[in-house]
């Protein structure tokens, strides 16, 4: 199976995007909180995505190198850890950026927020049937929950917290229970769960054995503690673009931080990640991570903790590919006019990149793996950005965008 992305709901920061058009002349209202560098910013992790699961074995992440021909290989893992930390991002500025919401308006933020996760959830499940990729949706959806715990918090606080999951939670991945049968394909605790009959699994809550009749069922990346994208280590991500939304976006000084800091920390985790993967292999540290490793159900191994590749869950994967996120969120808000402008049909698809993920993960069910390459990456590129440039001349929000609006500003309360 082909590389695993993750995708936030375009913006309404994005609020994004009342249909308003003007009594009598048709043309369409811009609406004033929607920021370009951000949707720019989502729209290159769309492509990245894009890439992620239609590219071939030639640019597997590990064929990474200074060899241009290698450099596609980089949207493996980093698409992921961007769409992640733009999920924070959006979520900030729906509650209200630099200024968070309290009382009512808080009360009703959380209710959006929370019908927006049914919502992804609900289409990430429906995607999954397809098992054209692997699907995040719907663990998604799960972080957009977790997210109304922490709507009041400062940036500072935020970014201080993010430090632990980022820290921690690769080895708490490792230490939960991973069941029995495991493979590296797919949430260990589910296939266990695939494999219970009769009167054990009628002891199991309704809702798992739901999902728990079939191998093919039990693929739903449901393992929200050891299986791909691990809510332990991935609210790191959450938090800290919850904690940049909460920064004063419009400052020039705020922009070039977030480059420089980005940076910085993209050198120290991949520079960390190489010196370490070295520095076992000539035999250091074998032991402090064996006694790490000792709580691990399975025993783990030490080249688990070590190394910055994608999807490893390291440390340095986090800080590395935090700080390439970082940076491509700073390039993208300093990017002067002309340039949001010529990359227009990057920004449209940053708008509705729920909807594009959707769109390609059905395509891609009538595509052969063995069949993808760079021909289909161009093709499907192409095709996203055409359609992001059309829908966005008519409507601005994408299909799936706007059906979450509608829902989410439903209230109970």
């Amino acid at each position: 199976m082909t590389e695993r992305s993750t995708l936030p709901p375009a913006p309404d920061e994005v609020a994004s995007a009342r249909d308003n058009t003007r009594a009598g002349t048709g043309e369409r209202r811009r609406h004033p909180r929607r920021i370009d560098g951000i949707d720019l910013a989502r729209g290159i992790a769309i492509l990245g995505m894009l890439g992620a699961h239609t590219l071939d074995e030639r640019f597997d992440a590990h064929l990474l190198g200074w060899d241009p021909s290698t450099w596609l290989a980089a949207v493996h893992g980093r698409s992921s850890i961007l769409f992640a930390t733009l999920l924070g991002i959006s979520i900030a500025l729906l509650s209200g950026g630099a200024h968070p919401h309290k009382g009512a308006r808080l009360r009703a933020t959380r209710q959006q927020l929370l019908l927006r996760a049914a919502c992804l959830f609900a289409i990430g499940w429906f995607l999954i049937e397809f098992n054209s990729i692997w699907v995040i949706i719907h663990m998604y959806g799960l972080l957009v929950a977790g997210s109304v715990f922490f709507l009041t918090w400062s940036a500072r606080r935020l970014c201080a917290t993010a430090v632990i999951p980022a820290l921690t939670g690769g080895l708490l991945c490792l230490w939960l229970p991973h069941g029995y049968d495991t493979t590296p394909e797919y949430g260990s605790f589910l296939k266990y769960v695939s494999t219970l009959e009769g009167e054990a699994l009628q002891k199991m809550p309704a809702l798992l054995q739901s999902v728990s009749t079939t191998e093919g069922e039990a693929s739903l990346g449901w393992d929200a503690f050891n299986g791909t994208y691990p809510l332990p280590f991935w609210m790191a991500f959450l938090l800290l673009g919850m904690a940049v939304g909460r920064l004063d976006l419009a400052s020039l000084a705020v922009r070039w931080r977030l480059t420089t800091v980005g940076a910085a920390m993209a050198i120290a985790g991949y520079v960390g990640g190489l010196v370490s993967t070295r520095l076992y292999e000539d035999g250091y540290g074998h032991e402090l991570l064996d006694l790490l490793l000792k709580a691990a159900p399975e025993g783990g191994n030490g080249w688990e903790l070590i190394g910055a590749s994608p999807h490893s869950g390291t440390v340095f994967e986090a800080v590395g590919s935090s700080g390439v996120a970082l940076v491509i969120v700073g390039l993208c808000l300093l990017a002067p006019e002309v340039i949001q402008r010529v990359l227009f049909p990057v920004r449209a698809a940053g708008t509705m990149a729920l909807t594009l993920y959707a769109m390609h993960a059905l395509a891609l069910y009538f595509i052969p793996e063995h069949v993808r390459g760079l021909h289909v990456y161009a093709w499907f590129a192409a095709a996203g950005l055409v359609f992001a440039v059309v829908w966005r001349a008519w409507r601005t929000q994408g299909p799936l965008e706007h059906l979450l609006a509608r829902i989410s500003r439903h209230k109970f309360v």
